[in-house]
């Protein structure tokens, strides 16, 4: 529900190429998608790894697919003194 964005989402993902259709696979694939700003970039989060294979038919070579791990640490401050 935090990711189903009404307000600019409908507008900006036909206006990127391959955006919706990446959209729609990734959701049917059990990740929660929405684009990082006004776009281009897509962010999809989800509990199990993304198989990148999943999207290659569609990404081609305009899109770079990066599966990120998040940061179990949390924020860390190192003293130079």
């Amino acid at each position: 529900t935090a990711f189903d964005d009404k307000m600019h989402q409908p507008y900006r993902f036909p206006l990127i190429e391959g955006a919706k259709e990446i959209k729609e696979i990734l959701e049917e694939n059990g990740f929660a998608v929405a684009l990082s700003g006004a776009g281009p970039t897509i962010l999809a989060v989800g509990n199990k790894e993304l198989d990148k294979t999943i999207v290659q038919g569609v990404v081609g070579k305009k899109w770079r697919v990066k599966a990120l791990k998040p940061n179990l640490k949390g924020t860390t401050c190192h003293n130079e003194e």
